[in-house]
Parts: C-alpha cells; sequence; structure tokens
C-alpha cells in the first residue's frame, strides 16, 4: 500500500478527526441501537440518515461504514479501531464500499448513476462479506432514480446495505422511505451539545476546534455570504428587538430564502460570539435575551424552515416566515421570564 495514504489514515487516528469511535452524543443513542440490531444481525438492509446541516449525519454514515466492513464492537457498543480497514477507506478504493454522489455540485443524481450502483450492489463481495452503497445526498435523486431503486429496495441482495443520507427527507417518494429504516439524526438536546461544545474548549490557537465546526461553523459558500451581509439585515429588524406584525411582510420583500439565510448568518455570529470565537455581530442585540442553548433551538429552527421553503409555493413563503419569528419571541420570551423569576 501507498506509504503516503498510510501516514494519512494513521494521521487520521492519532489527531482524531476519524477516531476509535466517532459518534457524537447526540448520536449515541441512535448507535446503541443500530449497533445492537447489528450485533443480533437483525440489521435493516436499507438506513434513511436524515438530520440538519452541521448536525454530523456524514461523520454518522462513516461510522456505520466501517461497522459494516470490518470494525469490532466493544462492550458498550462503541466503535473500536481498525487500522487496516481506515486505511483502505482513506484510499477511497475498499472494494467493498461505493458512494454515489451528483457528477456535479449542486446537481442532480442521474437514474443511470443508480442503475450502475445496483448492478455492482448485486454482485458479491470479493472477501465473501458485505457491501456498502452510500446515496448522498438522497434528496438530490431524479425521481426516475428514485424509481429505479425501488426494486433494490424491494429485494435485496443477502450481504447488501445501502445508506441514503439527505437533509430533507420529506422530499422523497414515500414509496421510498416506507421501505427504509428511518434514523433522525438531529440534535435532539442543544443542552447535550452545548455541553459537549465546551469539554472540546478551544484548539492551541485559541479558535474552534474542527470539531465544532460539524456543529456551527458556516458552511462554505451562501452562509459565509451571509455572515458578511448579516448588517445589511439589521434595517429588516424591528427597533429594540420587538417582533412587529409587519416583519414578516419586511422579509418577504427582501426575498423569503435571503431573509432565512441573512437571519441564519447573523445568528451564527452571535453563536460563535457566545463560544468566544468571533467578535460581537451586527444581530447580536437582537439575541441578547438568549441563552446559547435557545441560541441552538433557533438555528435548527432556521435551517429546518429554510429546508422546507423550497418546497412550498409563493403562497405559503409567509407562513414558513412567521413559524421562525414565532418560535423566535417564544424563546425571547421565556428568557425574559428567566431573568425576572432570577
Amino acid at each position: 500500500m501507498n506509504g503516503a495514504v498510510e501516514a494519512v489514515a494513521d494521521q487520521a487516528l492519532a489527531s482524531g478527526n476519524i477516531d476509535g469511535d466517532g459518534i457524537y452524543p447526540w448520536h449515541r443513542a441512535s448507535w446503541q441501537r443500530l449497533s445492537e440490531a447489528w450485533r443480533q444481525q437483525r440489521l435493516p438492509h436499507a438506513l434513511l440518515l436524515a438530520g440538519p446541516p452541521q448536525a454530523g449525519i456524514e461523520r454518522f454514515a462513516d461510522c456505520l461504514e466501517r461497522l459494516l466492513l470490518g470494525a469490532q464492537l466493544g462492550p458498550g457498543g462503541e466503535l473500536l479501531p481498525n487500522p487496516r480497514g481506515l486505511r483502505l477507506l482513506a484510499a477511497g478504493n475498499h472494494l467493498d464500499l461505493l458512494h454515489v454522489v451528483p457528477e456535479q455540485e449542486g446537481g442532480t443524481i442521474r437514474v443511470a448513476q443508480i442503475r450502475e450502483a445496483c448492478e455492482w450492489l448485486r454482485l458479491s463481495s470479493p472477501d465473501g462479506g458485505p457491501r456498502v452503497l452510500r446515496i448522498a445526498p438522497a434528496d438530490a435523486m431524479h425521481r426516475s432514480a428514485c424509481n429505479s431503486l425501488l426494486k433494490t429496495l424491494e429485494e435485496p441482495s443477502p450481504g447488501a446495505f445501502l445508506l441514503l443520507l439527505c437533509h430533507r427527507s420529506s422530499i422523497l417518494p414515500a414509496t421510498l422511505r416506507s421501505r427504509c429504516r428511518h434514523c433522525n439524526l438531529a440534535v435532539r438536546t442543544p443542552e447535550t451539545a452545548v455541553a459537549w461544545l465546551r469539554e472540546q474548549g478551544p484548539g492551541p490557537d485559541g479558535k474552534l476546534r474542527p470539531h465544532w465546526d460539524a456543529l456551527l461553523a458556516a458552511q462554505q459558500g451562501p452562509l459565509a455570504v451571509a455572515t458578511e451581509r448579516a448588517g445589511a439585515f439589521a434595517a429588516l429588524l424591528p427597533p429594540r428587538g420587538r417582533l412587529l406584525p409587519s416583519l414578516a411582510d419586511a422579509w418577504l420583500e427582501a426575498g423569503a430564502a435571503r431573509a432565512l439565510l441573512w437571519f441564519r448568518g447573523g445568528l451564527l455570529l452571535a453563536i460563535r460570539h457566545r463560544l468566544g470565537d468571533a467578535e460581537r455581530g451586527p444581530l447580536a442585540a437582537a439575541f441578547a435575551g438568549l441563552e446559547l442553548c435557545s441560541l441552538l433551538r433557533l438555528y435548527d429552527k432556521v435551517v429546518r424552515n429554510e429546508a422546507s421553503l423550497s418546497a412550498v409555493g409563493g403562497l405559503q413563503e409567509r407562513s414558513v416566515l412567521e413559524e421562525v419569528l414565532l418560535f423566535w419571541r417564544a424563546l425571547a420570551c421565556a428568557g425574559q421570564t428567566g431573568t425576572r423569576e432570577g
């Protein structure tokens, strides 16, 4: 094996980028259920791994691949190190693993790709072990590609496993979703995430560790721009942080998708400021009364409503925005009540 590949894999093990377990604490319960099913040889052949961006579903899928392809489980269900398997995965040449992604960034997964992948999945493993097909993002599949996948879901080959990763599982056809075990990997308890983030502490340079980026850091592209332009969004907020009935109209006039994106950018800066990794952002005053856990809940709500916004028509955009505003107001009111009671 190439010495450079071995060095990369060894460095990943040592640095913790791919560590002995790799499961985030907010995914531990889901991992325990699936790993126990695997131990008892009753793991479903098709898993739909769904969760918001930055929740870590890709990392969860990485761990599942390692388990299915030879890694052992410890007595508590933890994933034990498997250096040989890790090197094969790091090299991208594991014969029993296939990833299907859009041919162009932001594009669709074509029916021809799915047909070829299904043919590959029906072949026997050279080692006689499981084969794993991973499709991500599954919600990028063309409708005909989803239909082409149904036969494989209905008549799986022995030892074949299918992992579907997506942030918007609701837009997948019901016929496809019903043939998979749905695993919701959202951050259910922000308190758990906050406690874990604080345990990690800052890196040697005083900045966020790479782990934090998996949950909170800005995505490359639109959100990075949104954080820079969050100041312009301040004009769309009411004075003194009060939520006015006309605020939804102002957001609609600016463009619903753009308004949510800019709002999320400002919210992200506020979260990173609370964690000590960013200067006070231009929207900090709007979030001043919210605890860190409430900021994380609001961020998750914005992400989910951004996803649903793409699936609704113009007439429903207002209700999507109002959901965010009402949720924000409820968190703000709860924070004010807690302050008075404290």
